[in-house]
């Protein structure tokens, strides 16, 4: 179950841009931190129920 939870706190906070946040992720909005332009990874976790691109800083 742990796992689980590291999983969808990632996906939340790295992986999934927020309308509200000017297309930041959470993680980017709360660091002040730039849009990353880092290459692009897809994240598909949970058999594809939590699915995104999450770009590296």
């Amino acid at each position: 179950m742990r796992t689980k939870l590291v999983e969808f706190r990632a996906w939340y906070n790295h992986a999934r841009p927020h309308q509200h946040l000017h297309g930041k992720t959470p993680a980017e909005a709360w660091s002040g931190m730039a849009k990353s332009t880092g290459k692009p990874r897809f994240i598909s976790v949970w058999e594809g129920r939590l699915t995104g691109w999450f770009f590296p800083p």
